[in-house]
């Protein structure tokens, strides 16, 4: 198996989360959970290319199509909320 693709997407997302960051005014507006979710999602895609040899953009269409990316936003949510006591 080619570990290429999910280290691309990986790079990308790492970058994208970079910018993001870099981008606000304030620290305070920057959002691990965001951070944290864009990660997995780009791990998920890249793990899709490498495994099934498919397009990158069909595999986040079949993601978006199934809910997965809505459910990692809520499991690193509540896995965010569980290990920080905070409830936002």
């Amino acid at each position: 198996m080619d570990i290429t693709p999910i280290l691309a997407s990986f790079g990308t997302a790492f970058v994208t989360v970079l910018l993001g960051y870099f981008r606000t005014t304030k620290p305070e507006d920057f959002s691990v959970k965001k951070m944290l979710a864009t990660l997995i999602i780009a791990l998920c895609v890249g793990a899709g290319v490498a495994l099934f040899n498919v397009p990158a953009d069909n595999v986040l269409v079949y993601m978006g199509e199934a809910g997965l990316t809505i459910w990692i936003y809520w499991l690193v949510d509540g896995i965010y909320k569980y290990a920080t006591g905070v409830n936002k």
